[in-house]
C-alpha cells in the first residue's frame, strides 16, 4: 500500500510530497488531482488552491505550486492527502513549517536540438510584470524581451527567438528560435528584476552559456508503453518535437492518436485516444508516423507490437461542503454526455443521499454539476440540510472507455450552518396568524418558536390566552388569540428585554431578517385558497408528478380532490399525493396510475382539481384550515357564493423541459438493398435525424439518408443510401446504426423526439437483423378528405385509398391468377402518382363482413380490418395498383358507396403473395394502418351520431300527433365501443329511453318550444370513454325537431 514518507515546504509556494514507493499509472493520474489535497495556511480557515502539481520523473514525490503564498515563519500549516491517491486512509500533516529567504536562481540551460533552448530556475517563479503574461501561461510577445541571445562572437541573435513560453509549473521557460541555429557556443542572459519568486524575490541579471552542435544520427524508438487504454507513451533515443499520429490496430477496430504532447525530457511523447479512438485491451500493434526531431530530421515510421492493460474501475471520495453541497472526486476522467445517459457523472439516477433518520433526500430539484476536469461533480440540493451524518452511495458511473466505477458508499458529517428566514407575510385568519419559516424551526429552549415571550403584538406581549402551535413539518406556526386579528398590531419576532430574544431553527442557528439581523416585524396578508391552476406539471418518475401550489401554502393535501390525465382527454383520480418543498416553494407530488415513458406525449399530461358541487368542500387546507381553490369557467370563485354549477380548476399542461423520458432506438432491420427499418421505444420525430443517427455498413458510414415516419410513429424507413457514391448499402456486411454524441453537433442541428427532447445516445450501437424474405414495411391511408388526414376523418364518405410497401417486388400474378376474369392493365401517367406511371391496375369488388373487415372478391390481397359499412350494402367496388417497380400497392375503396372506419385499422396480407424476386411467400404480418387515439374514436363516433341523429330526428311531420319516430344508437357500437344512452332532463316528458334507444312520443301543437336531453356514453374496452349530452328540441314556428349534441 502507498504510504507518504514526508510533507515540506520547499518555498513559500511550493511544497514537496514524497511517497515511499513510485506511484503506479491509475496513481500518479490520482496524484495530478488537485482536490485530492488540501492545504491550509496556520490560522487560516479556508484551503488554499492547488495550482499545478508535477510528478517527479521517478514517479516517487510530486511538488504542489500553490495559487498563493504561506506566511513566512510559521510551522503549522496543514496539507491533507486524500486516500483517492492509493493510501490506505487519507493522510494529514499539520506541522508543515513555511519559510523562504533564498533568491531565485537560473539553475541551468540547456539546447533541445537546434531550435529550442530550455532555461531551468531553481524554484517557481512568475513575472514581475504580470499583465507580461496570459493566464494560461501560453506563449507571449512581451517575454521574448526578458532575454538575450549572443553568439561566441557576440553577435546579437535576440532578434531570432520566435516565441518563449514559461511552463505550468514555473519553473522552465523554453525559447524556441525562427530557425534552426548554427553551431556554436551561445550566450544566454536572463534580464535583471524580470522574474520573481511567489516571495516576491528577484532573479538577478545571470548569462550563461549553451552549446548547439549538429547531429547526423536521427531520432530513434526505444519503446512503446500503452499507460492505458487512452494514453501511450513513445520514447526516443534523444530529443524530438511534438507531432505525429500513432496509430493502432487489432482484430476488432482500430484507431488515430487525437493528441500529442511532448514531456519534459524531451524524449517522451505521450499519444492521447479519445472517443471512438479510444483503444481496446489486448495485444495491439502501433503505427508511429510524422515525428520530427530535435534537429528538424523526421523520424522513420515505426511499427510495435504491445499488450494495452484492461482498465482499472474509477473510485471515488465524497465530502460536504456546505449544508446544501456535497462534492465527489473521481480519480480518473469520467463520462459526461448529457446528464441524462447511463454512466453520465451528472445523472442523478448514479447517486442517492441518505439522511441521518434513514429517509431519502430527494435529488429531483437538485443541480448537479461537473468541473472542466471531468473528475469533480458537485451535487448541490433544492434545500438545506440538517446537520448530522448522510449517507451517500455513488454507482453507475463510467470512465471515458465505458469501465463502469467501483461503487462508493461514504458517511459524510453535514452541518447546518444557514439561518432561517420569515417566508412572506403573517397570514391571518379571524383569531389565528400563520407564520411559516424556511426550515423546521426549534420546538424547545430559550429559542423555541413556541415560547410566547419570543414574540410581540403590538410592541406587547402576546395576550394572556394566546396559544401556539407548530405544523407536521416544523416550518409553520399558527398563533391564536383571544380575540380576531388586530391588523394595526404587528407581529414581532424577536427583541431585546436586557438580552436578546429570538427564535432559531433545529440545528440553533438563530433567525436571519433578510439583513442578517435576529428580528423581524412582519406584515400582514389575508388567508388566501392555494391553487395550481397555470402551474407547470413535471414528471419525477414514471409514475409521479409534481405541480407548484400557488397564491397560499397547503398544511394538508388529499389525492380525492385531485385528478389526472396523459391523453389530454379521459381523467383518472391519483393514487396518492404529498407535500413537499423545493427552493422555498410549496408542491404537491402526485402518484398516478399510469406508467410514463417516452410513449406518452407530454403536452396531453394535466393534472386538475376535480369538479365538486358548491356544498363539497376540498379536504386539502392550508394551515389556518382555508380549502383549495374553486374555479368555475378559470374564474375564481370565493368559497362563500353560493354556485349551483360543479367547480373545476383548469387543467395544466405538462411541460416537455422538464420531460426526463427520452426515445431510444430499440432494433433495427435492413429490409432490403436500399431500406432500413427503424424501432423506438417512444414517439419519434425525423427532423434532422441524418445528423444524430450513423449507419455503419462494414468499414464505411454515412449520415446521407431519407427518413419517413411509418405509422405506427414509432418506427422509421431509411433509404436514399445509394444515392451517393461514397456509399452503397451491402447487406451481405454487418450493419450497425448508432448515434453520434450531441456534443459533437451544432446545437441548431440537433434532432428530437415527439416529445421535443434529445434522442437517448447509443454511440456502440445496434446491430441490424436481415430480412431476406418479402414482408409489408408500411401501410397506411394515402389520400386526405376535406384537407384532413383519412383516418383524422374517421367516417369518410368517398373514395379510400391505403397503400402498402413491400420490401421486394411482388409477382403479380400471386395476387390475381384468374384470367377468366379482370386482367392487369397498363397504368400510364399520374393518376395514381408518379411511382405508379408504367405500373399495372385491375379493378376489383371490396366485401365488408359483420365484423368489420374489408377483403377483395377473387384477389388475393388480405384484408383491411377495422370497417363497418352504412346501410345494406354488402360490396363496393374497388381498385388495385401496383407501382412500376412492383414494390407498392394502393387500394383504392368506396367508389360507390360510403365507408366508415372505427379506430384502428390493420392490415394483413394474404399467405398467397409471393416475392417476384426469390419466389418466397410472404411472412405474414398484420401491420397497423393508423390508430387514432381512444378519446378521438369516441368523438368520431359522436360525430357520427349526431349524423345519425338530426337526419332520424328531423321530421316535419312529427308535430299534431301524426308519428313516433325511435333513434337506434346501438347500431354505431363497432369494435369493442359501446354506446350507453340514458335519459337526463325531460320535464316536459318528450322521450323515453330504453336499450340505447330513444323514442320521440308523437308531439302536439302545445308541445312547441320544448326540450328534453339525454346522455350519450361511448367507451372503449379498455375503460376509457366520453360522455356528451344530447339536446331534442321542437321548434317553434316549424312541424319539426332537431337534436344537437354538446
Amino acid at each position: 500500500m502507498l504510504e507518504v514518507a514526508s510533507v515540506k515546504a520547499l518555498n513559500r509556494a511550493e511544497i514537496q510530497v514524497t511517497f515511499t514507493k513510485a506511484l503506479t499509472a491509475t496513481q500518479e493520474k490520482a496524484a495530478k488531482t488537485a482536490t485530492n489535497y488540501t492545504v491550509t495556511k496556520e490560522g487560516a480557515t479556508t484551503s488554499t488552491t492547488v495550482k499545478t502539481i508535477t510528478v517527479a520523473d521517478d514517479a516517487k514525490s510530486v511538488i504542489l505550486l500553490l495559487d498563493s503564498t504561506l506566511d513566512n515563519g510559521k510551522t503549522a500549516n496543514t496539507v491533507k492527502l486524500a486516500k483517492a491517491i492509493g493510501m490506505f486512509a487519507d493522510y494529514t500533516d499539520n506541522k508543515v513549517a513555511s519559510e523562504d529567504v533564498n533568491v531565485p536562481q537560473v539553475a541551468s540551460v540547456k539546447a533541445v536540438g537546434n531550435k529550442v533552448v530550455e532555461i531551468e530556475f531553481s524554484e517557481a517563479v512568475k513575472l514581475a510584470t504580470a499583465g507580461d503574461l496570459d493566464t494560461d501561461n501560453m506563449i507571449t510577445g512581451a517575454l521574448k524581451a526578458y532575454f538575450k541571445v549572443a553568439t561566441s562572437a557576440s553577435q546579437d541573435v535576440t532578434n531570432k527567438i520566435d516565441s518563449a513560453k514559461l511552463s505550468a509549473n514555473g519553473r522552465t521557460v523554453t525559447l524556441t528560435f525562427k530557425s534552426a541555429l548554427p553551431v556554436d557556443t551561445y550566450k544566454v542572459s536572463v534580464l535583471a528584476n524580470k522574474f520573481t519568486d511567489y516571495a516576491s524575490y528577484a532573479v538577478s541579471e545571470v548569462t550563461k552559456t549553451v552549446s548547439i552542435d549538429s547531429s547526423v544520427t536521427v531520432a530513434k524508438v526505444t519503446s512503446v508503453v500503452a499507460k492505458s487504454r487512452e494514453k501511450v507513451a513513445v520514447t526516443f533515443d534523444s530529443a524530438v518535437t511534438a507531432g505525429g499520429t500513432l496509430s493502432w490496430k487489432t482484430a476488432a477496430g482500430q484507431g488515430t492518436s487525437t493528441s500529442a504532447e511532448l514531456q519534459a525530457d524531451n524524449k517522451t511523447i505521450v499519444y492521447t485516444f479519445t472517443g471512438a479512438n479510444i483503444m481496446k485491451a489486448g495485444t495491439t500493434e502501433f503505427t508511429l508516423k510524422g515525428v520530427v526531431d530535435a534537429y528538424g530530421y523526421t523520424v522513420a515510421d515505426t511499427t510495435k507490437t504491445v499488450d494495452v492493460p484492461e482498465e482499472t474501475a474509477a473510485t471515488a471520495t465524497v465530502k460536504s461542503t456546505a449544508d446544501n453541497k456535497f462534492v465527489v472526486t473521481f480519480d480518473k476522467v469520467m463520462q459526461n454526455k448529457d446528464g441524462n445517459t447511463v454512466g453520465d457523472s451528472t445523472n442523478k439516477a448514479s447517486y442517492s443521499i441518505v439522511d441521518p433518520n434513514g429517509k431519502a433526500v430527494s435529488l429531483t430539484n437538485a443541480t448537479i454539476s461537473v468541473d472542466t476536469t471531468k473528475k469533480i461533480v458537485t451535487i448541490t440540493t433544492a434545500d438545506n440540510l440538517a446537520s448530522g451524518n448522510y449517507t451517500v452511495t455513488v454507482s453507475g458511473v463510467k470512465d471515458t472507455m465505458g469501465v463502469e466505477m467501483t461503487k462508493a458508499v461514504a458517511t459524510v458529517a453535514v452541518k447546518d450552518t444557514t439561518r432561517p428566514t420569515v417566508v412572506g407575510n403573517a397570514i391571518y385568519s379571524g383569531k389565528k396568524i400563520a407564520i411559516t419559516f424556511s426550515e423546521a424551526m426549534a420546538t424547545t429552549g430559550a429559542r423555541s418558536v413556541l415560547l410566547a415571550s419570543n414574540y410581540t403584538y403590538g410592541g406587547e406581549a402576546l395576550p394572556e390566552k394566546a396559544t401556539i402551535q407548530v405544523s407536521s413539518d416544523g416550518k409553520t406556526i399558527i398563533i391564536t388569540l383571544p380575540d380576531d386579528v388586530d391588523q394595526s398590531k404587528k407581529i414581532t419576532i424577536g427583541g431585546v428585554k436586557g438580552d436578546i430574544y429570538t427564535v432559531s431553527d433545529v440545528a440553533g442557528n438563530i433567525l436571519n431578517d433578510g439583513s442578517n439581523g435576529y428580528t423581524k416585524e412582519l406584515s400582514y396578508a389575508a388567508d388566501e385558497a392555494a391553487e395550481i391552476a397555470n402551474s407547470e406539471v413535471s414528471a419525477v418518475d414514471t409514475n409521479t408528478l409534481r405541480v407548484e401550489v400557488k397564491n397560499a401554502t397547503l398544511e394538508t393535501v388529499y389525492a380525492s380532490d385531485f385528478e389526472y390525465t396523459v391523453d389530454g382527454k379521459t381523467f383518472n383520480d391519483v393514487t396518492a399525493a404529498k407535500l413537499v418543498t423545493v427552493n422555498n416553494k410549496q408542491y404537491i407530488d402526485f402518484t398516478i396510475g399510469s406508467k410514463l415513458s417516452s410513449a406518452v406525449l407530454a403536452s396531453k399530461v394535466k393534472v386538475r382539481a376535480k369538479a365538486v358541487a358548491a356544498n363539497v368542500e376540498y379536504k386539502s387546507v392550508t394551515a389556518l384550515g382555508t380549502t383549495l381553490h374553486r374555479l368555475n369557467n378559470s374564474t375564481a370563485v370565493a368559497n362563500s357564493e353560493a354556485v349551483t354549477t360543479p367547480q373545476t380548476s383548469a387543467g395544466i399542461k405538462a411541460s416537455a423541459t422538464t420531460w426526463p423520458f427520452r426515445t431510444a432506438l430499440s432494433a433495427a432491420e435492413v429490409m432490403n438493398s436500399e431500406t432500413i427499418k427503424l424501432t423506438f421505444d417512444g414517439l419519434v420525430k425525423t427532423d434532422n435525424l441524418e445528423n444524430i443517427f450513423v449507419v455503419s455498413n462494414g468499414t464505411k458510414k454515412t449520415t446521407t439518408f431519407t427518413s419517413t415516419l411509418l405509422s405506427d410513429g414509432k418506427s422509421v424507413l431509411l433509404t436514399g443510401f445509394n444515392d451517393t457514391a461514397a456509399f452503397t448499402l451491402d447487406t451481405a456486411k454487418a450493419v450497425t446504426v448508432s448515434t453520434k454524441q450531441y456534443a459533437d453537433v451544432p446545437a441548431a442541428n440537433w434532432s428530437y423526439d415527439g416529445n421535443g427532447m434529445k434522442y437517448t445516445e447509443n454511440t456502440t450501437g445496434i446491430t441490424a437483423s436481415v430480412e431476406t424474405g418479402l414482408t409489408v414495411m408500411d401501410a397506411n391511408a394515402y389520400t386526405t378528405v376535406d384537407g384532413n388526414v383519412l383516418f383524422n376523418a374517421i367516417v369518410v364518405d368517398i373514395a379510400t385509398a391505403f397503400e402498402i410497401k413491400f420490401n421486394q417486388t411482388v409477382e403479380k400474378s400471386s395476387i390475381y391468377t384468374d384470367t377468366t376474369k379482370t386482367k392487369w392493365e397498363a397504368v400510364s401517367g399520374d393518376t395514381y402518382g408518379n411511382d405508379y406511371n408504367g405500373g399495372y391496375a385491375l379493378a376489383a369488388t371490396a366485401e365488408i363482413a359483420t365484423n368489420g373487415d374489408l377483403t377483395f372478391k377473387d384477389v388475393n390481397l388480405g384484408k383491411l380490418s377495422g370497417f363497418t359499412k352504412d346501410g345494406d350494402a354488402k360490396a363496393d367496388t374497388a381498385k388495385i395498383v401496383i407501382s412500376k417497380d412492383l414494390t407498392k400497392i394502393k387500394v383504392i375503396v368506396g367508389e360507390a358507396g360510403k365507408l366508415s372506419a372505427y379506430g384502428k385499422v390493420t392490415y394483413t396480407p394474404s399467405t398467397a403473395i409471393t416475392s417476384a424476386s426469390t419466389d418466397k411467400k410472404i411472412t405474414v404480418n398484420t401491420t397497423k394502418v393508423y390508430e387514432p387515439e381512444a378519446t378521438t374514436v369516441a368523438d368520431a363516433l359522436i360525430a357520427k351520431d349526431v349524423a345519425l341523429l338530426t337526419a332520424a330526428a328531423t321530421k316535419t311531420d312529427a308535430v299534431n300527433g301524426s308519428a313516433v319516430t325511435t333513434i337506434d344508437l346501438s347500431a354505431v357500437a363497432k369494435n369493442g365501443t359501446t354506446v350507453t344512452v340514458t335519459e337526463t332532463t325531460d320535464a316536459n316528458e318528450l322521450i323515453t329511453v330504453s336499450d340505447n334507444k330513444v323514442t320521440v312520443k308523437a308531439l302536439t301543437e302545445a308541445e312547441q318550444s320544448k326540450t328534453a336531453t339525454f346522455t350519450i356514453k361511448v367507451e372503449k374496452a379498455n375503460g376509457t370513454a366520453v360522455t356528451k349530452t344530447a339536446t331534442l328540441t321542437v321548434a317553434a314556428s316549424e312541424n319539426t325537431y332537431t337534436v344537437s349534441v354538446a
